[in-house]
């Protein structure tokens, strides 16, 4: 009888890691980040006024209100108001006798 070769030959193959390079991308963008924050201040072009950041100039300000007569009417109001809590006050007490 005829012997039989019972013998499997399996080939394993991993394939290669495969890098997608994201981290290389973050610092890229970092970089670039970067790059135009310091451009922006070296290219502004405007001088800041440091006097008054430091204190060096003087701010007088004065603003004076037109006569409108609103302060009449303000005092007109007030007078209402105390009339009518006198009122309350004085209907109150009949109410309590």
């Amino acid at each position: 009888m005829a012997e039989y070769n019972s013998t499997t030959n399996t080939t394993n193959t991993t394939p290669p890691e495969r890098r997608s390079g994201t981290g290389i991308a973050f610092i890229v963008g970092a970089l670039v980040v970067a790059v135009l924050v310091l451009a922006w201040f070296f290219f502004a072009g405007a001088d800041p006024d440091t006097s008054a950041t430091t204190g060096g100039g003087d701010i007088d300000v004065s603003v004076e209100a037109p006569d409108t007569g609103a302060s009449e009417a303000v005092e007109g109001a007030a007078e209402s108001v105390g009339e009518a809590a006198e009122n309350v006050e004085g209907a109150a007490e009949e109410a309590a006798n």
